[in-house]
């Protein structure tokens, strides 16, 4: 760096980026001035010019000092002992505090503020504390009156461990549901083969059904049909609608057996034929079905906002952000869009949430339970980078730095939420993507948790390798994420898997959020035993959606994309082929004694161990058992691979008559006492 490196280091830690990782390999890398200085431009540090620093520096500095308090406070276990003040005098202060509780109730009390002994010396330094005393888990507000000055926090009231039942050993199956194909489909599972498919693990004993996010996405202009870049984490995906239960509908909505047979899901075709037969259901519905959709609009705050937004894409053919200024500043009106289109987009979401409930419903009756997944980004043309776009930081991209399979390191191309606006919104909009889940879900993967503490950002123009980490709230974000928990009583899962930082998985051992386990990677020839026994507090799975099944892993065939892909080269290949080699021998000898066993054999063995260990869950994919050897998603592609397309090979209903498959299953049960149900308090 250059002579004003000192200011730059200071600037990047009083706004909490971190100045390098431990990269691949070994050794540490170090961000560059440049990254630097786009990172901190993002969070919205005054350093366009070369000269700038210092006054970046200046303004900083006297932002924290203006600080009484801080925006977001935490009250663990509901105790605000210490309220941390910045006071302008250090002698003991009478103040005047008034507590505005979630509950619409006011507590008013007088208060002492007493210097602190010692005060830290990096960023924002407080110089009195308050003590409150007990309050009851929500959110609050908070306003303290003293030495002149009014000062304002949210105040998070949250218990310390999320809802984990522990005298629960469930087991569960995982399956997309666009996968999901039934005997009268149309081209795409829908919300009542979900509900099917729970209702037999249900009967066979299991506990819960997982499936990929189901989230609305871009299907014609945009088009982006990916799970995991969805338009919006507070609206459902209208595509898995079951449409032969939707008010108004008659006829055939698959227009011929041409989607119903394809291999793979035709999402734009799909779309465009269920939307066909959607809008003429809704002109069929009446009157009362629109009082219907009004009442649904005004208990949903944003669903009308969301259906405009929807409408005007409808009509422009296009995303956000080459719209015009009114229109990209979130100014929509009359004769932006065709009101019908605004009608038919919130007849959808009433639908889909009315399916959805329908399958938390069916747990009651014995179905197995939902287990949705919540993933890290949004779409940057989707509503929510939209509406909420001061949440959402311009200039950069999340990603992931270097590591041994992507040497360039990722960009995922979507915004990251801004660490400083969430604190400054009470993380309203976080609160309100977990509720979206969790009203309807007793078990939540919250995709890459590690998020919570830290996100890798990569400023436009730079590539991954230049990207820098970037610091969040953690202790915030997890009261907020265990509170939610509580309210809900449902489990938590942190997707916690490749390089994690160890606070990352004491946070959530401490808060009682569940760690993932991975028998892929968990095997070892030299091993003993070969596959490690996952420790309690965890989901455990042979693979997950970005991974080979089990088939394809015991094969190599991630092996074989690797090197068709470029991330390896011949020598690279024949040397993984070789340890996969002695990873099958390993395992054979293991579960048989000797002899290359039958992959199936193998997998029963493995699976029938895992059910016997202590994790707590057991997720098992469908397609497993009967050894499906193509993934359903394949990292660093897009469209080299048919990603988010493929159905599973039979249908539903042949998968519930498989005699094969319920003694697979029931082996599995056998082994996990107490599984049939994900328990709540009330239950």
């Amino acid at each position: 760096m250059k002579s004003g490196a000192s200011g730059l280091v200071e600037l990047a830690r009083l706004y909490g980026v971190e100045l390098g990782y431990e990269a691949m390999g070994g050794g540490r890398h170090r961000a560059d001035e440049q990254a630097l200085r786009l990172t901190l431009r993002a969070l919205g540090a005054p350093v366009d010019e070369e000269g700038s620093l210092r006054d970046a520096l200046r303004l900083r500095r006297a932002e924290l000092s203006a600080l009484g308090v801080q925006p977001v406070t935490v009250a663990w276990n509901g105790a605000l002992s210490k309220l941390h003040l910045r006071l302008k005098h250090d002698e003991v202060v009478n103040a005047h505090v008034v507590i505005r509780l979630e509950n619409g109730a006011v507590i008013t009390q007088q208060c002492t503020a007493t210097p602190l002994r010692s005060r830290p010396r990096n960023g924002w330094q407080p110089t009195h504390s308050l003590r409150i005393g007990k309050l009851i888990h929500g959110y609050h507000q908070l306003q303290v009156e003293t030495a002149g000055a009014t000062h304002e926090t949210h105040i998070i009231s949250a218990p310390r461990h999320a809802w984990a039942p522990q005298d629960v050993r469930a087991w569960g199956v995982f399956c997309p549901l666009y996968a999901l194909r039934s005997d009268d489909d149309c081209g795409v599972g829908d919300y009542t083969d979900l509900r099917q498919a729970a209702e037999w693990i249900g009967s066979l004993g299991g506990g819960f059904v997982s499936t990929l996010p189901l989230l609305s996405t871009f299907l014609d202009a945009p088009f982006d049909p990916s799970p995991y870049s969805p338009v919006s984490r507070l609206f459902w995906n209208e595509l898995f609608l079951d449409i032969r239960r939707v008010p108004g509908y008659s006829g055939d909505a698959c227009e011929g057996d041409a989607l119903r047979s394809a291999s793979l899901v035709d999402y734009r075709r799909t779309a465009a034929v269920r939307r066909k037969s959607l809008e003429q259901a809704l002109r069929d519905a009446g009157d009362g079905v629109r009082e219907q959709i009004r009442l649904f609009a005004e208990a949903h705050p944003h669903a009308l906002d969301y259906a405009r937004f929807r409408a005007v894409c409808d009509r422009r053919r296009d995303g956000w952000l080459v719209w015009p200024d009114r229109l990209r500043d979130g100014d929509i009106r009359a004769g932006d869009f065709a009101p019908d289109d605004v009608t038919y987009h919130l007849f959808v979401q009433w639908q889909a949430d009315e399916q959805i409930a329908g399958l938390a419903a069916a747990h009651d009756a014995g179905a197995a339970a939902l287990y949705l997944d919540m993933p890290l980004g949004v779409h940057p043309d989707g509503y929510d980078a939209w509406r909420f776009r001061d949440l959402f930081v311009p200039g950069v991209s999340a990603g992931a730095p270097p590591d041994p399979l992507f040497t360039a390191g990722q960009d995922w191309g979507f915004r990251p939420l801004n660490p400083r606006a969430l604190r400054a919104s009470g993380y309203s909009y976080f609160i309100q993507s977990l509720r979206h889940h969790l009203r309807h879900a007793r078990m939540l993967r919250l995709d890459h948790v590690m998020s919570l503490y830290r996100l890798f950002w990569v400023p436009y123009g730079l590539g991954a390798r230049r990207g820098v980490y970037v610091r969040y709230p953690e202790d915030e974000l997890f009261a907020v994420l265990v509170l939610e928990s509580a309210r809900h009583q449902a489990v938590v899962v942190g997707e916690d898997l490749g390089t994690v930082p160890p606070a990352v998985r004491r946070a959530m051992d401490a808060h009682h959020i569940h760690r993932m386990y991975v028998g892929q990677f968990e095997m070892a020839p030299d091993n003993r035993p070969v596959v490690r026994e996952p420790e309690e507090p965890v989901v455990a799975s042979l693979n997950t959606h970005d991974m080979p099944t089990f088939a394809g892993f015991w094969r190599g065939s991630e092996i074989d994309d690797q090197q068709e892909l470029g991330l390896i080269d011949a020598a690279g290949h024949e040397e993984a082929m070789q340890r996969r080699a002695a990873l099958r021998a390993a395992l054979s000898r293991e579960v048989a004694g000797g002899g290359t066993v039958d992959p199936a054999v193998a997998r029963q063995r493995i699976l029938e161990r895992l059910s016997q260990s202590p994790a707590r869950y057991l997720l098992v994919n469908l397609e497993d058992l009967w050894l499906e050897e193509q993934p359903q998603n394949v990292p660093g592609t897009s469209t080299e691979k048919p990603n988010w397309r493929r159905r599973t090979r039979r249908s539903l209903e042949e998968i519930i008559r498989d005699a094969g498959i319920r003694r697979m299953l029931r082996s599995i049960g056998d082994r996990r006492p107490n599984s049939n149900v994900v328990k709540r308090a009330d239950d």
